[in-house]
């Protein structure tokens, strides 16, 4: 490995730092430009990637990484920012926090994030989708009790059994999905959908991990908290794991 490269992801541009070259570019985050991107990355010879999850604006980026060979990792923006202050850095620039991720693939362990596959992307969607139209029903819900005007209440009324008629639908879309996931998650025991569907979007590691990584994956694992003679209490990480998959603990426990 002769380079380690850092990447800030925003929707247009894409902002690149490469030790111990110390070279900076900024292509832009479309198609050409991921083009032009990859090949330079190519030409470097023997590097590696690290990028921040950036909701979303990642993907085509992780998959034309994949497509060429190049070793990359997605990392949650919490983990470079450690980093930033770790080292005193208390500006935030993009060009900063290209040069921060490019220290973390200089320094994390060398693993690879592979990108999701077709089955795994289009539950996600569905899944994405369907929590939003449940929010939204759930706050008319929550808006109804304080209206006082009937003719509001009424036309609530409607919008909410409209976005339940759609939740329908979209769960319907959920089940299709999940047919064409692998057989191991999908089909689980004694598992309602929305939570099959949530295990397979969200924790495809299930099944090549042990219970003790899952654990500790999702946040829910206990962690020392120790310092010489004092034992601090063990506590569950629980802000620094998947939350998706951590809400549905009590359910998980439940089966």
């Amino acid at each position: 490995m002769n380079s380690y490269v850092g990447i800030d992801v925003s929707k247009d541009e894409l902002v690149v730092h490469v030790l111990p070259a110390q070279q900076d570019r900024v292509f832009p985050n479309t198609t050409q430009g991921l083009v032009e991107l990859v090949g330079w990355l190519v030409d470097l010879g023997g590097c590696r990637v690290a990028f921040e999850a950036s909701g979303g604006y990642e993907r085509d980026l992780l998959d034309a990484l994949h497509q060429a060979g190049v070793a990359a990792v997605r990392l949650p923006a919490r983990r470079p920012r450690a980093l930033a202050r770790a080292l005193g850095l208390k500006a935030k620039t993009d060009a900063l926090d290209a040069r921060v991720l490019a220290l973390a693939a200089q320094m994390l362990p060398a693993t690879t994030t592979p990108p999701a596959t077709a089955p795994v992307q289009e539950l996600r969607e569905w899944l994405q989708l369907r929590t939003a139209l449940v929010q939204e029903r759930d706050n008319h819900r929550r808006r109804i009790q304080q209206v006082r005007q009937a003719s509001v209440q009424t036309f609530l009324r409607s919008v909410i059994d409209s976005l339940q008629q759609r939740i329908a639908e979209v769960e319907q879309h959920l089940r299709c999905a999940l047919e064409r996931c692998p057989v191991q998650i999908a089909a689980a025991p004694g598992l309602g959908p929305i939570l099959r569907a949530t295990l397979a979007a969200r924790l495809p590691e299930l099944g090549q991990l042990d219970r003790r990584q899952i654990a500790s994956l999702i946040g829910l694992a206990p962690y020392n908290r120790d310092s010489g003679r004092w034992r601090g209490q063990r506590c569950i990480g629980g802000r620094k794991g998947r939350c998706a998959t951590r809400a549905l603990h009590g359910n998980l426990g439940r089966h």
